[in-house]
């Protein structure tokens, strides 16, 4: 369950980034996360509530946005994008595709007091 150790990444670059911009709590998170991170947004929100606790954050409201992967497709020479962690080109059905990196995670804003 990588889940809970991307959770307590989050709660850690919050302390942080309370710390470098002198706020004390967190309401709202929103992030972004790549489709090929194969994350569980439960298991997320679940290891989010668990991190939180006692912290900055405790009782913040997170808001997941999952972002579809970026592909192009080296047989058809076809852009896509994708909303599943499938490895395959929409148009020629070939599985010799680049993806960009759809895995990546960010946090796209932060409401605090």
């Amino acid at each position: 369950m990588h889940e809970l150790a991307l959770a307590q990444n989050i709660i850690e670059l919050l302390e942080e980034q309370a710390v470098n911009h002198q706020f004390s709590k967190v309401k709202q998170v929103w992030l972004e996360i790549g489709v090929m991170a194969c994350v569980e947004v439960p298991a997320l929100h679940f290891g989010l509530d668990v991190a939180a606790r006692h912290t900055l954050a405790d009782n913040a409201r997170f808001h997941i946005t999952i972002a579809p992967a970026l592909g192009w497709c080296l047989s058809c020479n076809q852009p896509f994008t994708s909303q599943t962690s499938t490895l395959c080109c929409p148009f020629c059905h070939s599985g010799k595709v680049q993806i960009d990196d759809s895995s990546r995670m960010r946090i796209r804003e932060i409401e605090v007091e």
